[in-house]
């Protein structure tokens, strides 16, 4: 037989008892941490949406009073017969 040597045979000795818990520490950690955030996408969702709610109901509000009070709109200036254009730089009519 050999001695000394293998670190250890695969037994489950006091050196992988430590690793063990490390591991589910880490997993308890991780599930809060996953709760935390999923809490705090919920809370940012309903948020949203509130003031979603509050932005449309304000616009309905809005345009029934603006519809009354809204002056007539004003006679807009005719675009020319000819300009030129931009790019090309050409004389462009209609």
């Amino acid at each position: 037989k050999k001695k000394g040597k293998g670190g250890g045979g695969g037994a489950a000795g006091p050196s992988q008892v430590p690793e063990v818990a490390a591991e589910e520490a880490l997993t308890a950690e991780d599930d809060a941490l996953v709760a935390e955030e999923d809490a705090e996408l919920a809370a940012a969702l309903e948020e949203s949406a509130r003031l979603e709610d509050e932005r449309r109901v304000a616009e309905e509000q809005g345009s029934s009073s603006s519809a009354a009070a809204a002056p007539a709109p004003r006679d807009e200036e005719e675009p020319p017969d000819d300009f030129i254009c931009p790019i090309t730089t050409e004389v462009m009519s209609d």
